[in-house]
């Protein structure tokens, strides 16, 4: 094969003309899918998607071969010497892999916009700054202002979702918030004290009292975090089900987190973040919602018996609260979801040997009062063949005592109506609930061994126990 090597030498501005088009053409093509992206979900996505090493990689290639052409262009050279025969055949090779990777380089742009991989970046740039923050304590303040950032864009992010119907997008964001913090909550006691100062405008809305306490609690990492869940949660109560439920999860997994770790003040504002969600569901009259955050509010209070007998009995006691506030809203159901869920705690009590067990009963004899609705009638049942059903399994633990006090507190009911709770207990013989639900359980089954103690708790009521008062 005979190569003319003047006539390419020749040709080359023409080729150098081609390829510049061609990558011209990439390139815009890219900014305006970057920019789109950008608009859509986070302006940070420009900075991550120039940041990132596969681009600029690229950039720079393209950019090296327009300047390669540049410079083998101007000096007057003898296109048949060794040297520019070498340097055609480079520019060729560089030329021809250069408009081969295009196709590649496109898949990987729409790859990285992808609105999952946009949101994994997102997590990786926040755990990022939370290294270097731990790392090189001169770039604290930098550090801190881009943590913030990130965490805030995650969040609107979420919000957005919510609007546009993406719930999977929105899920992503929740489930990337809640990595980012409970990664956080492992090496807390890492950071060095002036990563918990915080700068004029680091969260607006809170006054400077507040703003003094969250430095003096050293827990504005989590508030910045915990403040997306709440941004999130008023978002989607009644509109998308599944991240109402995440966002609960997810608080689950930091509250237990927190617990493992033992850190008080990010326990204290997790409780708080439980009541605050609690007050929005409520606020919104969303009864499922409500449903899943108590089930992982109950579960985080099992967390802390063995640690913290106060902080226990604390959230007990906002079951109880929270609880009666729904049924002076007209929201039974979650008076009996409440029950339910401080009769699985006294169970777990007492199998623990948990120290504050009788405070924690006494908490949930305190959660009925007399119906004057229907809708009283509804929650208060269930609130009492929960205690029912707690005395059946002292019973079958032969704690005749603290059944004992349960029947105290119910023998004020009329005949009829212990007729009707005993009744519905013992008829319902299916563990599993019929319709699709977070816990998949029929609040109100005992097993078959434990009805019979049922039987027995009912029958100190007819006179013929074997405990008089």
């Amino acid at each position: 094969m005979i190569v003319d090597y003047a006539f390419l030498f020749e040709n080359l501005g023409n080729l150098s003309q081609v390829s510049t088009t061609a990558l011209a053409v990439s390139i815009t093509v890219v900014a305006i899918i970057v920019e789109l992206a950008a608009t859509r979900y986070s302006p940070k996505i420009s900075d991550l998607f120039l940041k990132n090493g596969v681009n600029i990689a690229v950039m720079s290639f393209f950019i090296f071969i327009i300047v390669f052409n540049v410079w083998i262009m101007v000096p007057k050279l003898d296109p048949a010497s060794t040297a520019i025969k070498a340097v055609i055949w480079t520019y060729l090779v560089l030329l021809t892999v250069s408009f081969v990777i295009i196709i590649p380089y496109l898949f990987f742009v729409f790859d990285f916009l992808r609105p999952d991989s946009i949101i994994r970046s997102l997590e990786k740039s926040a755990c990022s700054h939370l290294r270097a923050a731990r790392r090189n304590p001169r770039h604290l303040t930098d550090a801190r202002r881009r943590f913030l950032g990130t965490v805030e864009q995650i969040g609107d992010i979420g919000v957005k979702s919510i609007a546009s119907m993406d719930r999977s997008l929105g899920l992503s964001c929740i489930s990337a918030l809640q990595r980012i913090l409970t990664h956080y909550l492992s090496v807390k006691r890492e950071y060095p004290p002036h990563w918990y100062l915080l700068e004029s405008g680091s969260f607006y809305g809170f006054c400077r009292e507040s703003i003094a306490r969250i430095e003096s609690t050293q827990t504005w990492t989590e508030m910045a975090v915990l403040k997306q869940y709440e941004f999130i949660l008023t978002t989607a109560v009644g509109s998308i089900r599944e991240m109402v439920q995440e966002v609960s999860n997810a608080m689950g997994e930091i509250a237990a987190s927190a617990a493992v770790e033992n850190l008080e003040e990010s326990i204290e504002l997790i409780v708080a973040y439980f009541n605050t969600f609690l007050r929005i569901g409520h606020n919104a009259r969303d009864q499922y919602g409500i449903f899943n955050i108590l089930n992982q509010y109950r579960m985080f209070a099992e967390h802390m018996m063995d640690r913290d007998v106060k902080r226990t009995l604390e959230i007990a006691a906002y079951f109880r609260y929270y609880g009666l506030l729904a049924v002076a809203a007209g929201l039974p159901f979650i008076m009996v979801t409440a029950s339910s869920d401080l009769r699985i705690l006294n169970e777990k009590a007492y199998e623990r040997g948990f120290a504050g067990r009788r405070e924690l009963l006494d908490i949930f004899l305190t959660l009925d009062k007399e119906p004057e609705t229907a809708v009283d009638e509804i929650a208060f049942l269930g609130v009492r063949k929960s205690q029912a059903i707690l005395a059946g399994f002292y019973l079958g633990h032969g704690e005749e005592e603290l059944a004992r006090h349960i029947w105290r507190d119910m023998r004020h009911e009329s005949p009829e109506r212990l007729t009707a709770i005993r009744d519905e207990i013992l008829a319902l013989d299916r563990e599993r609930y019929w319709e699709v639900t977070d816990r998949w359980i029929n609040f109100d089954y005992v097993p078959p061994k434990q009805k019979d103690r049922i039987r027995e708790f009912f029958s100190w009521f007819e006179g013929s126990g074997p405990v008089t008062t």
